[in-house]
């Protein structure tokens, strides 16, 4: 089973009546963690072992209300290693630095507008640095192998060692508040990554080529209570 330890510090309070902050730093010990074995060489060796890892850093949190408008404002600064007999490295989950901002705006009693802005370092990932081919030879009377063709395989470098580049991203949400006799609820529009930013997800082992994440992309929704 996986067991950690964590320990948080935190401290919050008003600066002024309109603005207010959200302070916390972190430390978690991961004292077991289920991991795959890289070493495993036999069929009788357990596909996965246990690891060890720790995670620390801090997360601060800005409010500002006045009136119409209430803005966030939220960054997060983070370090995450695994270690496995004495290897250690970053995990997929592993980001230095995120920034949120939201502001939801009152234009009217029944019109609000939202807008969030994201932009994080890269997540870590295990790059393709080259290929080879694999020649099977079933038949060793042979003269010449020159031209069979082998399978291919991938060449990456060390384990999580690269970075993806970094992820930003717009959202905007207006939504109408309405009302008539017993029944309420909203109707709005919704346009996520509004400038269409090619936030890469992963890289094809075999082309190479960057699979990008949710394109711009407008909705719109309907919700009714009675």
């Amino acid at each position: 089973p996986e067991a950690a330890t964590h320990y948080i510090l935190g401290i919050s309070g008003d600066i002024y009546s309109e603005l207010s902050v959200d302070v916390q730093t972190y430390y978690k010990d991961y004292t077991s963690l289920v991991v795959y074995n890289r070493e495993k060489k036999f069929i009788s060796e357990p596909d996965y072992i246990n690891g060890k890892g720790r995670s620390y850093g801090f997360e601060t949190l800005f409010r500002y209300k006045y009136s119409f408008l209430d803005l966030y404002v939220a960054y997060t600064l983070g370090w995450t290693s695994v270690t496995i007999n004495d290897f250690k490295y970053a995990p997929r989950y592993d980001r230095r630095h995120t920034l949120n901002m939201l502001n939801l705006t009152r234009l009217t009693d029944e019109i609000d507008l939202g807008i969030r802005w994201v932009i994080a370092s890269g997540y870590p990932y295990s790059q393709t640095i080259g290929f080879y081919d694999r020649l099977t030879i079933p038949d060793l009377g042979r003269d010449s192998f020159v031209n069979d063709e082998g399978k291919v395989y991938t060449i990456l470098g060390g384990k999580n060692a690269a970075r993806l580049p970094t992820y930003h991203r717009m959202d905007i949400t207006l939504t109408y508040k309405y009302q008539f006799e017993r029944i309420n609820g909203n109707v709005g529009l919704s346009f996520v990554n509004i400038y269409n930013s090619k936030n890469i997800l992963y890289y094809d082992r075999k082309t190479l080529q960057s699979i990008t994440m949710i394109p711009f992309l407008p909705s719109a929704f309907v919700k009714v209570e009675f």
